[in-house]
């Protein structure tokens, strides 16, 4: 869901290797986060990223992670913790990393429910407002 700067060039890798059957590209689509539970993983392949507050709205679906280790990804993402983290740029690592999540179901699960207790116990809005408040007292 969403749309980028690669999307022609995913559409046509899509078309390339046939997998217009099992790979679909929404596009932008209001209230995303509410269809997030019917996918098995959520994947995050970003070169740059300030916190990915993506993977919270993934985490409150009880989704497991593939994502790249940058920026802020790792404070949400412990790796083989509520998903895995690999290199940026390094499509061999996303292919095998994205292969061994889907063939091991129980593995998702695990990740998906470690992630969903990360996010709501230590991303909640009082705990933002809170130290957003106490950064700039101490400024």
């Amino acid at each position: 869901m969403g749309d980028g700067q690669e999307k022609e060039h995913l559409t046509a890798l899509i078309e390339r290797h046939k997998l217009h059957h099992r790979v679909f590209l929404a596009g932008f689509v209001k209230d995303a986060a509410r269809y997030l539970k019917a996918l098995d993983l959520f994947v995050l392949p970003s070169t740059t990223e300030a916190i990915g507050y993506v993977l919270l709205e993934a985490g409150l679906a009880g989704l497991p992670v593939v994502a790249t280790a940058v920026g802020g990804i790792p404070e949400i993402i412990e790796d083989e913790k509520g998903g895995l983290l690999i290199p940026p740029r390094n499509n061999e690592a996303l292919f095998h990393t994205i292969e061994q999540m889907m063939e091991n179901p129980e593995q998702r699960n695990n990740f998906g429910r470690i992630l969903n207790n990360t996010v709501i116990n230590n991303f909640t809005i009082d705990r933002m407002v809170a130290e957003t408040i106490t950064l700039y007292k101490n400024k």
